[in-house]
């Protein structure tokens, strides 16, 4: 029989007059109800309101919106402000003289969860990430030679993380029924190893979130006696590693320096191509 007449009218959505005018114009292309609204208001002579997504801050930390913009419709739009993501990619510098506070635990942990969080060819999730607090912060500068490469200021930083990348378990994934046949259950016909380009998006993933809490840091390559220094750790021999992050509070003294103080950001048509270089 269905449902009552009056349930049935109770479900009913009011069709607005924007949609009608569309229906034959633009068939089977969902409209969002924001913009719905903000024809029916700009009709009536009203102020149109957009939205700018679920944006703000929740317990300290800043929730990001659905990152979608109001549609062009030719009339004058209120630019929306500059997101959480992009304030924080445009202040993010590396930090090169540390306090050597300890950090919280609590904190570290929750940043190596939410880094881990980045892109992984197949899923394979082949990248580690090795903490080193305490005396093991000590030890990894005595192996490296960290003292002879870097500024006190950096060889105080109280944590380090290593980037690490689990070759085998992007070829096992890949030897699985659904990723089969194109050869990539061999490392060596990887044309592009993606173990080492995820862990390092892990990487990239940490300096944005350090900086998201106010944290200093650091990352900088490993070319000094990096084999030992992963078999101290106990890292198995097949595992890479991808360089290392300092994390720390800045000390007082630290100020915008190395290269990026020297050389002049490159424009954008020099480095961002469309169509052919």
């Amino acid at each position: 029989m269905g449902s009552p007449p009056g349930q049935a009218l109770r479900r009913r959505r009011p069709v607005r007059r924007a949609e009608l005018r569309r229906q034959g114009q633009w068939p089977g292309v969902p409209r969002s109800r924001v913009a719905e609204a903000g024809e029916d208001q700009a009709r009536a002579g009203g102020i149109v309101r957009h939205r700018l997504g679920q944006g703000g801050w929740v317990g300290g930390r800043a929730r990001l919106g659905d990152g979608r913009r109001p549609r062009e419709t030719g009339r004058a739009l209120t630019i929306e402000p500059a997101s959480a993501v992009e304030a924080v990619i445009r202040r993010r510098r590396m930090t090169r003289s540390f306090d050597p506070t300890p950090l919280d635990q609590g904190l570290v942990a929750d940043l190596l969860d939410l880094a881990r969080r980045a892109p992984s060819a197949g899923y394979s999730q082949g990248v580690h990430f090795l903490a080193l607090t305490g005396d093991a912060v000590p030890a990894f500068w005595r192996i490296t030679g960290g003292a002879d490469w870097f500024d006190a200021g950096i060889t105080a930083a109280p944590v380090l993380v290593l980037p690490l990348a689990d070759p085998d378990a992007y070829t096992s994934r890949y030897s699985e029924g659904d990723k089969a046949g194109h050869g990539l259950e061999v490392a060596a016909n990887w044309e592009v190893p993606f173990w080492i380009t995820d862990a390092a998006m892990a990487a990239q993933n940490l300096l944005l979130l350090a900086e998201e809490r106010g944290l200093g840091a650091l990352y900088f390559g490993i070319f000094r006696n990096a084999r030992l220094a992963l078999d101290e750790f106990g890292v198995p021999p097949h595992v890479l590693q991808v360089g290392a992050v300092a994390l720390g509070y800045r000390a007082a003294a630290d100020v915008p320096s190395g290269s990026a103080t020297t050389r002049a950001r490159r424009p954008r048509r020099d480095v961002v191509h469309h169509q052919r270089w």
